[in-house]
């Protein structure tokens, strides 16, 4: 009897908590219910974004460009399987030596395509110039140009991997 009385108060911690060496992108979720697993979403969801394109960092407001977290959905996907006896318990052993990481489900608006497709980041140290060659007797036009255009797909890949904070591959303009 205590071993089925063990066996069924382990069922119910597995049942309860997330597996260790859980995380959701770079958020640590070991061992979390999903109550606490819930506030720390929304916790990461009113965060503002943070993303370093070269040698600049910008922050935005999540909400104002069009991310939102469907919690339920990344929370089902941490759990799924957890009541499976007993493969669940074989599972959670292997999670203390098998990291798994979840991506959030996470749903970009319109506003975000239409922000992002649309602005362009300006790292020109100068404008052109124009200059004259004496010894050439030209006229010299030097473009300085150092524009970029975030590639959306890798954006939201990076925003769903990294959770929040992220260096976006850039596009070259």
């Amino acid at each position: 009897i205590p071993t089925i009385l063990g066996i069924l108060v382990l069922q119910l911690f597995i049942s309860i908590y997330s597996y260790p060496n859980t995380t959701i992108g770079n958020l640590d979720v070991s061992l979390k219910t999903k109550h606490q697993i819930a506030r720390m979403l929304k916790e990461k969801e009113n965060a503002p974004i943070s993303m370093q394109i070269k040698n600049r960092v910008y922050i935005y407001p999540s909400k104002s460009i069009g991310i939102s977290v469907d919690t339920n959905s990344t929370i089902n996907s941490i759990f799924k399987g957890h009541n499976i006896f007993p493969l669940n318990m074989y599972y959670f052993a292997k999670a203390y030596f098998k990291p798994t990481s979840h991506l959030a489900t996470i749903t970009f608006s319109d506003e975000f395509e239409k922000r992002f497709k649309q602005t362009i980041f300006d790292f020109t140290p100068r404008k052109e110039e124009v200059t004259f060659d004496p010894s050439s007797s030209e006229f010299l036009y030097t473009l300085y140009d150092d524009k970029y255009i975030l590639d959306l797909g890798s954006l939201e890949f990076q925003i769903k991997q990294n959770f929040w904070s992220l260096t976006p591959k850039q596009t070259f303009t």
